[in-house]
């Protein structure tokens, strides 16, 4: 029985085979490597590297934005191993607070952050959306963060920044609008109706006539009591002895003795 046998040409590409001959045997080789696929946005590569994780390309640094627009944030890497995971990390602008966003979050809000359309959109932005937005992705290697988007909303210096205008653009201010106008103002308003506590009268009463049950405290006030008692009986026994001499004199005067 002959069997057939493939003979590989140098280049160790199964698929040039420079000779084919029968032969009594057969022999088959196979070799894998680490299942290295390029998966990118935009450029493949034909080598595979190390065991790395995602190398992040981002062509954005900042991005400006009007009221009510549609902002879309370019996020693009390189992985030679399939991307398990996308991810976007918001630092707010107005508190400091990050927030983490991933596909599964409000997609009226947002949409994209996944492994199939990693860039990120915002829709109708506002202005609590100024910040860094960062993207960072992941492979069976690890995470890889790209640096990170600054984006600040545009305002008209031309118009009046007064908070009773009730025209911007034909419409009016936002309350987060208002409320970053106003912070200034507010926070001097709310410092200067700030109240002491301790100035109220009712905790200089609370604190003054406050209750304590040592020991001490009641020995004190047992003996602050007794001294007082001596002294109101004191100052009664004066009193009822000067009495009882004005009367004894008062009555030798009527029976005409001295």
């Amino acid at each position: 029985m002959n069997i057939l046998k493939l003979s590989v040409s140098g280049s160790n590409n199964p698929t040039n085979v420079s000779t084919v001959t029968f032969a009594k045997y057969l022999e088959v080789y196979f070799w894998m490597s680490d299942s290295c696929n390029i998966s990118s946005v935009n450029q493949h590569l034909h080598e595979c590297p190390g065991k790395v994780p995602p190398n992040h390309t981002n062509p954005q640094t900042s991005v400006l934005f009007t009221s009510r627009d549609n902002v879309t944030l370019v996020c693009s890497y390189l992985s030679y191993y399939p991307v398990l995971d996308v991810r976007w990390n918001f630092d707010s602008s107005e508190n400091g607070v990050r927030m983490i966003i991933t596909n599964d979050i409000d997609h009226t809000k947002y949409s994209g952050s996944s492994t199939q359309a990693p860039s990120l959109t915002i829709h109708a932005a506002e202005l609590s959306d100024q910040g860094n937005y960062t993207c960072s992705m992941k492979n069976r290697y690890g995470w890889a963060e790209g640096s990170g988007i600054q984006i600040n909303m545009l305002t008209d210096t031309s118009l009046c920044q007064c908070p009773c205008s009730q025209v911007k653009n034909g419409s009016s201010y936002t309350a987060d609008e208002l409320q970053v106008l106003l912070s200034s103002s507010l926070k001097k308003l709310e410092k200067e109706l700030k109240v002491d506590k301790k100035l109220l009268s009712s905790y200089v009463s609370k604190h003054v006539s406050a209750s304590d049950d040592r020991q001490s405290s009641r020995s004190l006030g047992i003996g602050g009591i007794v001294c007082l008692c001596l002294i109101a009986a004191a100052i009664l026994g004066m009193d009822l002895m000067s009495i009882k001499r004005h009367t004894a004199t008062a009555k030798g005067i009527c029976l005409g003795r001295p």
